[in-house]
Formats: structure tokens, sequence, C-alpha cells
């Protein structure tokens, strides 16, 4: 148990980089919206938080509450990250719903498919293996 706290921590730091890193670039770079309008402080305390309050009910409650298969827990918890992060970003963030959706579903699928990758590279999953011993 004590391993997969370890990797929770692990994977949780390596997704709330990520998808603060996504989240400005697409506050900045994508929607064109300058620091007068929304702060960077405020995109990075958004990026952090909104990671905060889904990862522990994906990694630890989901799988308690219910006994689907693994593919469903993962489709499931993808989904419900993608709508609760999006309402948080349209309440504190952005309040333009359209686009907060657009920045959850991003910021969730480049993190999703980015972790994903690295874990198909050996070194990385000996890293991670590292890492939590």
């Amino acid at each position: 148990m004590l391993e997969y706290t370890y990797k929770f921590f692990f994977y949780s730091a390596c997704t709330i980089v990520i998808e603060t890193v996504v989240l400005f670039l697409l506050i900045r770079k994508g929607f064109k919206i300058d620091g007068s309008t929304v702060a960077t402080k405020k995109i990075i305390i958004a990026g952090i938080f909104a990671s905060m309050i889904t990862l522990p009910y994906v990694w630890y409650i989901l799988p308690i509450l219910v006994y689907w298969s693994y593919g469903l827990q993962v489709i499931f918890s993808e989904v419900l990250a993608v709508v609760v992060e999006a309402l948080f970003y349209g309440l504190f963030l952005i309040p333009r719903w359209k686009r907060a959706i657009v920045l959850s579903v991003i910021c969730n699928a480049v993190s999703f498919f980015l972790m994903l990758l690295l874990n198909t590279i050996p070194a990385f999953s000996e890293f991670v293996s590292w890492v939590v011993s």
C-alpha cells in the first residue's frame, strides 16, 4: 500500500505540472488572454487545485466504490475529472463555459496520453520504480 501511495504522489506531481503548463499555454497562447485579464498566479493556482481535487478521487475513492474493469474505471474517472475541472475553471478562472470545457478536455487529454506514452519507455518505468521504492 505504501508503494501505491508513493506512486500516487509521484504521478500527481507529474499530472499537476503537465496540466498547469498546458493550462497556462492554452490561456496565454491559444485563447490569447493576457495577464491583465487573468493573472499568471491565478492560472497556476487553478492548475494545481483542479488536479488536486480530482486525483485523490480517481486513485483512492473510485476503485473502492465501483468494481468495474480497469478500462471502464479509467474512462469514467477521466470523464469525471474533465467535468469537475471544467466546472472549477468556469467558476474560478474563465467564466466562459465553452472555453472552460475546452481547457479541461485538452489539459486532461495531454496529461493522460503523455503519461501513457512515458510509461511505455522502460527508462521512465525504472525511474518510477526507483522513486517509489
